[in-house]
């Protein structure tokens, strides 16, 4: 046996053994679910006023004086994905920029903790649509992180007071999915 193979040998056989040992990782890839409010929303507390109603642009209010509850579901992959984050997206209507509350809830009901959340922006009085959005962070309890704390599901929902002459142009989810090595 040569010098050369002597020296190259069992090193070249130690770092095969090694990357042979090493795990497999997981490869991963995000996912976003982007649904239309005319299909996501509805009123929170029913009524015959056809003032807030859906419409192709989304979900709007169109009086002219007042407010309107309005709850959005949010959608889930059909995979076992890891929930990273929840936006609504508001519009206003007459170009007035109004303040808007929602309070988002994740877990189900029975099955995981139920965790809430509230958070306020103004719509833009621009053109541009104002985002609302909840992350993990918005969502751990004691410690927990987010997808430990909903890892039986998650069903997000956001109940918002819409201000009169407001919309909600979009809801979006995006969620981590593990598709193997």
């Amino acid at each position: 046996m040569s010098i050369a193979t002597r020296f190259l040998l069992p090193s070249t056989i130690l770092t095969c053994g090694f990357a042979m040992s090493a795990e497999a990782q997981a490869a991963l890839r995000y996912t976003y679910i982007n649904l239309n409010p005319a299909a996501a929303c509805q009123l929170s507390i029913p009524t015959t006023d056809t003032q807030v109603r859906p419409k192709a642009t989304g979900y709007r209010n169109e009086s002219l004086t007042k407010g309107a509850f309005v709850i959005c579901g949010f959608g889930t992959p059909t995979d076992d994905g890891t929930a990273m984050n929840a936006y609504i997206y508001f519009h206003s209507i007459d170009g007035v920029s109004r303040d808007i509350s929602c309070t988002a809830v994740t877990g189900t009901e029975g099955l995981s903790p139920l965790v809430y959340s509230t958070k306020t922006v103004s719509s833009t009085a621009g053109g541009n649509a104002s985002a609302m959005g909840w992350t993990d962070y918005d969502f751990a309890t004691q410690g927990t992180p987010f997808y430990e704390t909903i890892r039986d599901g998650w069903a997000v929902s956001v109940t918002c007071t819409l201000p009169p002459q407001t919309s909600i142009t979009l809801t979006n989810s995006k969620f981590q999915i593990e598709i193997g090595s």
